[in-house]
């Protein structure tokens, strides 16, 4: 997979953990030092979901349905 640059898209749910571990250069038992995730912070900002406006799949599928 190699290092992942801001911006760049990632299949990462088909990856092995090890594989994603060494790429985001931390270890499932000791994590990221204080240190590095507030340079991380500052690098690429919180991590947070945007906001969408609009109805999401599950609530426009419900409305394609036929009366009962």
């Amino acid at each position: 997979m190699g290092k992942v640059r801001r911006g760049e898209e990632s299949a990462w749910h088909t990856s092995e953990a090890e594989e994603v571990l060494r790429d985001l250069d931390t270890g499932a038992e000791s994590g990221l030092s204080d240190e590095e995730a507030a340079r991380r912070l500052d690098e690429w900002g919180p991590n947070e979901l945007e906001e969408r406006s609009g109805r999401g799949r599950g609530r426009s599928c419900g409305n394609n349905a036929p009366p009962p």
